[in-house]
């Protein structure tokens, strides 16, 4: 709460979108271990700045945006994989990061734009009621594709495209 809220949010989509928009399919193993953190990390603070900002402006009834909030990123690990198999179909799995990437940049532009309450005593008083919503989809949108990502089968090879077969059992 000693920070401005904004900012942080922006800079938290902005090093998210870097790591996502730098993705390579050939990259070594220490670079990629390098953007997958940069990539939580960004998703770590915003998702705390949504969580503060939720209960900031809702206090005592705060709980259904939370849920909802949470529900959001849940759903969206569940639709992330066919979305991932469709952004990659005909290209490598890092176009699924690159269209996050982009996904994140709209982000940022959006929160540069959209009024959000300000930390502590005032944020009872946002200028729009529901303005966390499209922040929930789209963090749902990122958890989809993250997780589709975590998903991939490990004995598909990092150039390959990702297929829907690729997330069912072999056998």
């Amino acid at each position: 709460d000693r920070f401005p809220r904004r900012p942080l949010f922006v800079g938290a989509c902005l090093l998210t979108a870097v790591a996502l928009l730098t993705a390579e399919a050939g990259m070594s193993y220490a670079r990629a271990v390098v953007h997958v953190a940069a990539i939580g990390a960004g998703c770590g603070f915003y998702d705390t700045l949504l969580n503060a900002t939720a209960l900031d402006r809702w206090r005592e009834r705060a709980a259904p945006a939370l849920a909802f909030l949470h529900a959001a990123a849940t759903a969206g690990a569940v639709v992330g994989p066919p979305l991932v198999a469709w952004t990659t179909a005909g290209s490598n799995w890092a176009a699924s990061f690159h269209v996050l990437g982009l996904v994140y940049l709209a982000l940022a532009a959006w929160a540069t734009i959209v009024p959000l309450p300000e930390s502590g005593a005032d944020a009872a008083r946002p200028a729009r009621r529901h303005a966390w919503l499209w922040p929930a989809a789209l963090l749902a949108v990122a958890a989809a594709a993250l997780g589709g990502m975590l998903l991939r089968r490990p004995d598909a090879t990092p150039a390959a495209p990702l297929t829907v077969s690729m997330f069912l059992p072999s056998g």
